[in-house]
């Protein structure tokens, strides 16, 4: 065989294999071209779902591997061994297809319309005198629920380790917001509802939806999810003891005016940043202000300042990448073009976020400290365990939604719509947790639920999508209209 590569010559096996497979692309295309436009076209659209779903739940694994060893490449400056490289690409595309019900979640409930709604034009003899389209929207709205439901039911019985609930809320306030632009394009809504509301909805989605998830994290972090409570911690950067008492406060486990054997907590904190133990002891009657303040003098309008600006440097190191990256995968060609004006637009961009999220962070710190301070402790004179165990940190949760206002109008709308998931998770907790006992009746009782929501949700978007696809937002409907063909 060596011999024969040296002449030039290509042994005859090769010759064979490449037959082989010219003749099976060959058949697969003549299959293919004898199958009818309508039939080539819900393929690829069940096919796009499906690839889809797969690259929201299992490329990230994937990329995770890689990026793993090649860390461990670099700091072990060898190469990594590329039969388990392989193995383990493997295991994972394996893993992502067998054993992942996202991408068959994704394939029934985007494109099993397709397959559903020719049954029901045959099965459904229409007798009322109704024009084609709405006949048509109806049978769209019906077959891409049924579908849904079909195949959500399917995935938690294939697929009972896959959860769902996160992209039914996803899918669910996309749903909303298509019902958002349909209230806020009709005439009589116009009249009725007052203009600001109309103008400032995500505004006001964003503020609701901020209220209650920091209100979760400062005394009930179990209620958002672990990744998520964590990166607020971080940004957040507050002392876990400090937050500890504050939630002791509530609990009624760290009494001011009362030795309830729990000062150590805020006096060793104390000792930590130098100020006087006496400041943390709940004896005195409240927390020293200097203490919420880490110990830097200057009051709380100083504290404020220096969360903003500490806030922003963090910022700034996440928001440069997240403007930057895209055009420079995307768009090259137009960022080398004019490099010096896109990267002044880029720059202004990640200050612009830099500045929201600095804003967020400072207004959480000086909504609590203006509440139980300022306002409440020296004009209002409010009992201080009031104060500390929910109107100071109800209002700091309520100002930091307001930072929105630095985002441009279309930046609202989409950061409105990613924290709106969480607070309604976090509010299902909230109301549902306390009556759970593990009955039999529970669970079945909240698939059902999950069912409909998820199956009107994804059937409101896809009908829109067909008939009004303005009233769908673009970062979805680009999407959308690639998996469905439109």
């Amino acid at each position: 065989m060596s011999s024969s590569i040296s002449n030039g010559k290509v042994p005859h096996s090769a010759h064979k294999s490449g037959a082989h497979s010219s003749t099976i692309r060959q058949l697969i295309k003549s299959k293919v071209d004898s199958l009818s436009p309508e039939t080539r076209r819900t393929l690829l659209i069940l096919l796009r779902a499906f690839a889809l779903g797969w690259s929201v739940s299992a490329l990230p694994a994937l990329l995770g591997l890689y990026i793993k060893m090649l860390v461990k490449a670099l700091k072990t400056n060898s190469l990594p061994s590329m039969q388990k490289l392989l193995n383990d690409t493997l295991r994972k595309l394996y893993n992502g297809v067998a054993r992942n019900g996202v991408p068959w979640l994704f394939c029934g409930s985007l494109g099993g319309h397709r397959l559903v709604e020719p049954i029901l034009k045959k099965l459904l003899k229409d007798t009322q005198s109704t024009k084609e389209s709405t006949k048509d929207q109806k049978r769209l709205l019906v077959s891409s629920f049924i579908a849904s439901a079909l195949t959500i039911y399917s995935v938690h019985r294939l697929f009972p380790r896959t959860g769902t609930l996160d992209i039914t809320l996803f899918a669910a306030v996309r749903a909303g917001d298509v019902f958002a632009h349909r209230l806020g394009s009709n005439e009589y809504a116009k009249k009725k509802l007052p203009s600001w509301l109309l103008q400032n909805g995500d505004v006001l989605v964003f503020v609701l939806a901020c209220t209650e998830i920091m209100f979760s994290w400062f005394f009930a972090p179990t209620r958002l999810p672990k990744s998520y409570n964590n990166w607020i911690s971080r940004m957040a950067n507050m002392d876990q003891r400090l937050l500890e008492a504050l939630r002791m406060i509530r609990k009624g486990e760290f009494v001011y005016g009362k030795d309830t054997g729990t000062p150590s907590l805020l006096m060793d904190y104390c000792s930590d940043i130098g100020l006087p133990p006496s400041y943390g002891d709940p004896i005195t009657g409240r927390i020293h202000c200097d203490l919420v303040h880490d110990g830097l003098a200057g009051g709380c309008e100083a504290n404020a300042a220096r969360r903003f600006s500490k806030g922003f440097a963090q910022a700034f190191l996440i928001y440069l990448p997240v403007h930057l990256l895209p055009p420079l995968i995307f768009k090259r060609k137009k960022l080398l073009d004019s490099p010096l004006d896109n990267s002044i637009h880029i720059i202004k961009a990640a200050m612009r976020s830099s500045a929201f999220l600095a804003s967020f962070i400072a207004l959480t710190w000086y909504g609590v400290c203006l509440t139980r301070t300022r306002i409440g402790h020296q004009l209002l004179r409010i009992d201080q365990s009031r104060l500390d165990n929910t109107l100071a940190p109800l209002i700091g949760c309520m100002m930091c939604g307001f930072s929105i206002l630095l985002e441009n109008k279309h930046r609202r709308g989409e950061m409105a719509l990613y924290v709106a998931p969480r607070a309604i998770y976090s509010i299902m907790e909230r109301v549902l947790g306390p009556h759970r006992r593990g009955r039999s009746w529970e669970k079945w009782t909240a698939e059902a639920s999950e069912i409909v929501v998820f199956s009107g949700a994804v059937a409101t978007v896809i009908e829109a999508m067909y008939r009004r696809d303005d009233m769908v937002r673009s970062s979805v409907k680009g999407i959308m209209k690639w998996v469905q063909d439109l």
